[in-house]
């Protein structure tokens, strides 16, 4: 996945397969860090000499006119280390992903799986001919993609071979699409009007496929004044390409944007892209996702020779096996554990909502934006947090409207800390210096790498940082850090949350060490 920040664009592959390597806090040999610049030689600080450090620290002008919320406690002791306003009520950003996937552990369980069915409403006649539908029935699966498989489509053809095996040639009246767990409130009220186009707002739907993204790659013509080249993935006639971009021979000219009109599948690329860039690699968000789901199926099936003689329809009603003694074909299962380090590592917000409107649907409501908020503000009030210093919105943080306080967030880590699910939700967590994380490219030096698994978080003027350290003595501290309003740069804010977290690795609390 690309994503553009300003006239720049970086790539960031959405479909990156994540590594499964389990990932333990382990003691590294000594470096050194002063307040947020590692060096070559550790000395462990004092908890006095920390909290002078982390006010000195918050002086910096880049955090000036910012709202900070910051609360940070030993898991050892249940000493707080330290406080700033902890109770302020702040937009989290994406460290509400962080309440979501404990949610979804504890009341939906780590061993829950998501099963995509496919039926059959009457059987293939001695020519292979179904009178009647291929009804798919949506679990709110996620993983329906190529994230965890050889291409986009695979999981699709191993469909279309089901259907081969059992002789069908041709299915006359189409296929249905049963989303009806979840409602058709595609796109959250609050989340921001002018990034709709945008792959992390993708439309959230019960039958979904590849993110409920197109894939676009973008290369410059032979020459200039030629039109760009455009492929996408998958190969579908459910959206149209419209290009108006030209290859141009100044980089000075280069620049262009790729958005899909508003409830159409119409995608534009227009400006221009200078003919030595390299190809320019993107998602562009689908309307529909259902139809979408349902169409490339379709296409996948004829693509082997057999014939969906009827159209792609969304049910207007929920299917039922055995009232209506539909014939099961197959069925798509996937896992939760890999569905919430999707979330937690990558920070996919898809992945978030999908599981938070399932919430909604497994308390026996609606999957829904409101019914999720409602079974997540259930979750943490039962955790002691106050319903009034919490507002719950969306399940990824992609709402401006959602509030959170640092003192909430710790007490979520400590009770997910003390709980059965701990390493689970441990090694769901981002890892400092870990390939494949949003914490990738932070803290990578040692004694820092491995000893922060956090959540990222990033949205207009806020930042969060949340999560786990192990410091040099083996003890185990939960912090969370929210910046709100910031005046400085994005660099600036996360040098400062880094700083933090270096200093709480070399932050004493055996008593050994001190004396």
């Amino acid at each position: 996945m690309r994503r553009r920040v300003g006239a720049v664009f970086v790539i960031a592959k959405r479909t990156l397969k994540l590594s499964l390597l389990f990932i333990v806090f382990s003691l590294f040999p000594g470096a050194d860090c002063t307040a947020g610049e590692g060096t070559s030689s550790t000395h462990q600080i004092a908890a006095q000499e920390f909290r002078a450090r982390i006010t000195r620290a918050l002086t910096d002008p880049a955090l000036k006119h910012a709202s900070v919320g910051i609360c940070i406690k030993s898991l050892k002791d249940g000493e707080v280390i330290y406080e700033k306003t902890p109770d302020k009520m702040l937009a989290p950003a994406s460290n509400m992903k962080l309440v979501t996937t404990a949610a979804a552990l504890e009341k939906l369980g780590k061993d829950y799986r998501f099963k995509t069915r496919f039926y059959l409403t009457a059987k293939p006649d001695e020519n292979g001919i179904v009178r009647g539908y291929l009804v798919v029935k949506g679990s709110g699966d996620p993983n329906i993609s190529g994230r965890f498989q050889p291409s986009i489509t695979s999981l699709f053809e191993k469909v279309r071979d089901k259907l081969k095996d059992i002789g069908v040639l041709k299915i006359v009246d189409g296929i249905i699409i049963d989303d009806t767990i979840f409602d058709r409130v595609y796109i959250h009220p609050g989340w921001p009007k002018g990034q709709l186009s945008k792959w992390y707002c993708a439309e959230i739907s019960a039958v979904s496929f590849n993110d409920n993204c197109v894939d676009l790659t973008i290369t410059p013509g032979a020459r200039a004044g030629r039109l760009v080249k455009i492929e996408y993935a998958p190969v579908t006639k459910y959206v149209r390409i419209k290009n108006g971009c030209q290859t141009v021979a100044s980089k000075k000219r280069h620049g262009f944007t790729v958005h899909r009109s508003w409830r159409s599948n119409n995608i534009y690329v227009t400006g221009g892209c200078w003919k030595d860039a390299d190809p320019y690699e993107t998602s562009v968000p689908v309307h529909e996702p259902g139809r979408y789901f349902g169409t490339v199926l379709r296409e996948v099936i004829q693509d082997a020779g057999m014939s969906v003689a009827g159209p792609v329809r969304l049910a207007s009603r929920s299917y039922d096996e055995k009232k209506e003694h539909l014939i099961l074909v197959t069925e798509i299962v996937s896992e939760m554990m890999p569905t919430v380090k999707v979330i937690n590592r990558r920070s996919q917000n898809f992945y978030a909502e999908q599981l938070f409107k399932l919430l909604g649907h497994a308390e026996g409501k609606k999957g829904s934006f409101g019914e999720g908020a409602k079974v997540v503000e259930e979750y943490l009030s039962d955790l002691k947090i106050d319903k009034g210093k919490v507002i719950i919105s969306d399940g990824s943080g992609l709402s401006s409207e959602n509030r959170l306080s640092a003192s909430a967030i710790v007490t979520l880590l400590e009770h997910m800390h003390k709980s059965e699910l701990r390493k689970e939700y441990l090694e769901s967590l981002a890892v400092s210096g870990l390939a494949g994380t949003s914490l990738s490219g932070r803290m990578t030096e040692e004694p820092y790498a491995g000893r922060v698994h956090a959540k990222t978080g990033s949205l207009g003027r806020n930042s969060a940082l949340s999560g786990y350290v192990e410091n040099l003595d083996g003890d185990i501290i939960a912090f969370s850090i929210l910046i709100n309003n910031y005046s400085g740069r994005r660099p600036e804010i996360k040098k400062f949350e880094d700083a933090v977290c270096r200093m709480l690795v070399e932050l004493k609390t055996s008593r050994e060490t001190e004396q």
